[in-house]
């Protein structure tokens, strides 16, 4: 039994490093506009070996801050690859490559609104640590974590985004 739910930041690339506002990974909505199709690559992305879900910045627009949308995926879904860096002595932070390959992601997956990441991407690190907590209190308190996943997701959405997931 798996008790133990991560959760991992996915924003560093390997051509623009920690420069939010000069990533390539692109999310390019369908035809119908019910999905996204997501193409790109991750690097440096800490705790990424273990992580379950992934909070991810990727292109929706044109240059720069304002056309960047923040996605929530799970590992789960088909066209995520995770694969861990070699970084001596750093083994247990897990950091990873993480790469995705026409990934369609629904709609709802979108995390505020499309083009908003400079706004969003502001509070992502203290989203991510408050996140965290709430996997270990909630392991803590029920012994297995997937009972409020979801519900510990949506709580911090709302704390740091100031907005429920998309239904």
């Amino acid at each position: 039994m798996k008790i133990f739910l991560g959760v991992c930041l996915c924003i560093t690339e390997p051509y623009a490093g920690s420069d939010v506002s000069n990533i390539k990974t692109t999310a390019k909505k369908t035809s119908d506009g019910e999905f996204y199709i997501l193409n790109g690559m991750k690097k440096w992305i800490t705790n990424g070996t273990f992580a379950d879900f992934f909070i991810v910045a990727a292109r929706t627009g044109g240059e720069g801050m304002k056309g960047i949308s923040v996605f929530l995926l799970e590992k789960s879904m088909p066209g995520l690859k995770v694969r861990q860096m070699n970084c001596t002595g750093m083994w247990s932070s897990g950091t990873s490559y993480v790469t995705f390959d026409n990934m369609k992601i629904p709609k709802k997956n979108l995390i505020g609104k499309e083009n908003e990441g400079k706004i969003k991407n502001q509070n992502l690190l203290k989203f991510q640590k408050d996140l965290n907590i709430l996997c270990i209190i909630s392991i803590m308190k029920d012994g297995v974590f997937y009972h409020n996943a979801l519900d510990s997701v949506e709580f911090v959405m709302k704390k740091h985004l100031h907005m429920p997931i998309k239904e």
